[in-house]
């Protein structure tokens, strides 16, 4: 038995135009008392044809002990397989696959469920917190050492009498032993047994291919899997799940236990791809690392792979160091990492740690794309340890053809990754913005060691939202846009998060560095020092201070990158003008409302509210904006109330006329808005932009329909494929337009620098619109920058 991938499908239609027509019935079960089902699915093949589905698996979890054994046979679901099988008599396959229990084990199976917090529908598994968990299996390996059990004779006539026809075959048994199987606690003592027998004939020199896919209640677009029945085959993989069987001697033989590996594969690869049965290993020059793989959402990850040194002790404050060699054997991958330290007692220092996600893949494949995505949170908060799925998994998942692998970097926020002063650039054991060093890190590292896990180091993207969006400019801008080598050509940034840019020995950079110091009780001639010794818990609540006392101030300078004249040597305004960026393609993101979330609230309310206090005064209003621009004049402030008008509009906001809607404009131009048009026009080749206008559009309203899984991915088709496949084409290619998803019907995304048009993504489907107006608003911020500053 070899392996290899085939991931050009052409091979595979050429082949079913010389094969006769045939269908697989995975039939569903009958009740067993004691069994936890898998119902598996149907597919149909027929010549010149590629098969098609008709029936959808699921895996049961304990639900059937606790529901008077519900089975999947009670659904119109599986009264139309029965019809499909009447229909097709050409030859059929009943595969089952079956966790069984003894009688013994169904009251211990009651108490672990009733203790457990889980609820469980038969339908779509274990749920907790609202979060869909699907029972897993990991088919990790087959024991050659397995025992054929005849089946005994009224056994074989009630299986005749259910399906109401005779069998010309033998029917066998055939088990695995238990320690070949991860499989969740509370029915570790089962055992898994496949069941395999001809229900017409199978006695056929040819082979005959059937195909299946795997569902989820979401996500229809999963990987196939194909049978074929011969005397000389082999196994091999295809780009979706890496399956293929090509290799074992007929069953009705009689010989067949020497192959029963190849047979249990076969039928598992309804359940879970064939890339499970490989161990996912890859060996770097510093340690080798076991990954995993779900197939519920057919994937393969590593969650946590360490890119760097623990930035503690004397590496507090430091840009990150080489990773530490792993000399323990193999590292497993599959477990979550703390956060970088953050609000009040959440995180750790030793935090340094990327996850990568994409779909299964084999040394014989093509390299895919890749993106590094960094994540949101104000530059004060934000993780990269997730379960399964991870963050923006539709992107990957809204079309078949997408293969990207997605890598998650943590970096070190608030006053561990941005400190700013005088005192860190003396230091010659501390960084300015180490934060942004390591982002940059874990784009050396991505370089460096991707092709190992079958990304393309010659086509990598960045991405990210909010802070995560910022985090993408600042690195498209870093060291003067000639970053060499090029780590990166692709840069999309949503709502990209630029609070105004101070160089780091300002004085309003250095109250940051001189507050901290005061409130750790490091104030003094040898205040880093101190800083760097402290314990982790007080300087994390210092910083929580420093924070909570920046929400909504009009001046405010929260934590954020600072111009430190290395890594970030220019402003984002002047690095975009003259396009010193180190990126060829760029796209940006923002939401029509966003501004919002930033402004003092109390900015709507007719009398004073919040903290500060303010109303929906024309003179709350100027309070407000004079101290957002506090180095603006009194001419320059009038300029500005010209252009942001009482009575205004936008390119897609028809008429504003509150106090409120006219300082989230203004906001929103010179933090997000104007950041994102400038990033995407400046790159070398190509540029786009976007505008997210479905209500309400505020802050994150667009990341529904690419974050997370939820419903809405389903209930509104079009502006998923639409908008999230914009992004993963553009992840791809370069251009959101060349794996278009979207009918004719809908508009695609316009080059911005030569059309003057954003792509709008609106509750009616998508638009193209001329963004004159923006433009003219950002290119006065860009004159004004120095005062902003940017």
């Amino acid at each position: 038995m070899r392996l290899r991938v085939v991931r050009d499908e052409a091979s595979d239609m050429a082949l079913y135009a010389k094969l006769p027509p045939v269908s697989l019935h995975l039939l569903p079960l009958r009740r067993h008392p004691g069994h936890i089902t898998t119902h598996l699915g149907y597919g149909r093949a027929e010549k010149g044809r590629a098969p098609t589905v008709t029936a959808a698996p699921r895996i049961t979890g304990v639900a059937p002990l606790l529901s008077d054994l519900r089975h999947v046979e009670e659904s119109r679901r599986a009264q139309e397989l029965e019809e499909a099988a009447a229909e097709h008599k050409e030859t059929s396959w009943s595969l089952r696959a079956e966790l069984t229990t003894k009688d013994n084990r169904i009251q211990a199976l009651k108490a672990a469920a009733a203790e457990s917090d889980k609820v469980i529908d038969p339908d779509r598994g274990p749920q907790n917190d609202g979060q869909l968990t699907a029972i897993k299996m990991q088919f990790e390996s087959i024991s050659k050492n397995v025992t054929a059990v005849r089946r005994d004779s009224s056994e074989k006539r009630r299986w005749k009498e259910r399906d109401g026809r005779e069998d010309s075959g033998e029917k066998r048994r055939y088990y695995t032993r238990q320690d070949h199987l991860r499989i969740p606690p509370t029915i570790s003592q089962s055992a898994l047994f496949v069941e395999l027998f001809p229900l017409v004939n199978s006695n056929f020199p040819m082979s005959y291919p059937a195909k299946t896919s795997s569902y989820h209640e979401i996500y229809p677009r999963y990987g196939k899997a194909y049978i074929y029945q011969s005397t000389q085959v082999e196994i091999l993989g295809n780009s979706h799940t890496g399956f293929q069987v090509r290799r074992f001697t007929n069953w009705t033989k009689g010989i067949m236990t020497q192959f029963f590996s190849i047979v249990t594969l076969c039928v598992l690869s309804f359940i879970i791809p064939w890339t499970q049965a490989v161990e996912l290993t890859a060996t770097l020059e510093y340690g080798t690392f076991k990954g995993s793989y779900s197939p519920e959402y057919n994937i393969s990850y590593w969650r946590k792979i360490p890119f760097a040194a623990p930035p503690t002790g004397e590496n507090r404050f430091r840009a990150p160091q080489p990773p530490v060699p792993i000399t323990n054997g193999i590292y497993d991958s599959d477990q979550a990492f703390d956060m970088c330290p953050q609000r009040t007692v959440n995180g750790s220092e030793d935090c340094l740690y990327l996850g990568l996600y994409s779909r299964p893949w084999d040394v014989s494949q093509p390299l895919r794309p890749v993106v590094v995505v960094y994540y949101g949170g104000a530059f004060i908060q934000g993780s990269a340890s997730f379960t399964i799925p991870p963050s923006a998994y539709p992107v990957l998942n809204v079309s078949e053809s997408n293969n990207i692998i997605f890598v998650y970097p943590n970096y070190r926020v608030n006053t561990f990754g941005f400190l700013p002063g005088a005192e860190i650039a003396k230091s010659r054991t501390s960084d300015l913005n180490p934060g942004l060093l390591d982002q940059q890190a874990a784009l050396i590292w991505t370089n460096k060691y991707i092709k190992h896990f079958g990304g393309d180091p010659k086509n990598v993207s960045i991405w990210g939202q909010s802070a995560g969006g910022g985090s993408v400019v600042a690195q498209v801008i870093a060291n003067g846009g000639k970053t060499h080598p090029p780590l990166f050509s692709k840069a999309l940034a949503s709502s990209p998060f630029w609070p105004k840019a101070y160089r780091y020995n300002e004085p309003e950079a250095q109250e940051l560095y001189d507050r901290m110091a005061e409130l750790t009780g490091c104030a003094g001639k040898n205040s880093l020092a101190c800083l760097k010794a402290v314990d982790v818990q007080t300087l994390r609540d210092a910083s929580l201070i420093v924070s909570s006392s920046h929400q909504y101030n009009t001046s405010s300078n929260t934590w954020a990158p600072v111009i430190d004249g290395k890594f970030l040597t220019q402003s984002l305004t002047d690095a975009t003008r003259k396009r010193d960026v180190n990126i060829d393609f760029g796209f940006s993101t923002y939401n029509s409302h966003e501004g919002e979330n930033f402004i003092p609230p109390g900015l709507k309310s007719e009398t004073n509210s919040g903290t500060p206090a303010f109303n929906s005064s024309i003179a709350s209003f100027n309070v407000w904006l004079g101290g957002f621009l506090p180095r603006f004049k009194k001419h320059d402030i009038q300029r500005v109330k010209a252009l942001y008008p009482e009575i205004g509009s936008t390119e897609t906001i028809s008429s504003y006329n509150t106090t409120y809607e006219r300082a989230q404009l203004i906001y929103r131009d010179v933090v997000l808005a104007c950041p994102a048009y400038w990033m995407a026009e400046a790159a070398h080749k190509k540029s786009y932009v976007g505008e997210y206008t479905i209500s309400p559009a505020k802050h994150a309203s667009d990341t529904i329909y690419w974050n997370q899984v939820n419903a809405i991915q389903k209930s509104d088709p079009t502006i998923y494929e639409g908008f999230a496949g914009a992004f993963a084409s553009f992840f791809q290619t370069g251009d959101p337009n060349a794996h278009k998803l979207t009918n004719a019907s809908q508009p695609g995304v316009p080059e911005t620098r030569s059309t003057g048009k954003e792509f709008v993504i609106s509750e009616d489907g998508f638009h193209q619109v001329t963004i004159h107006a923006l433009r003219e608003r950002c290119e006065f911020w860009r004159q004004s920058a120095k005062d902003v500053p940017f």
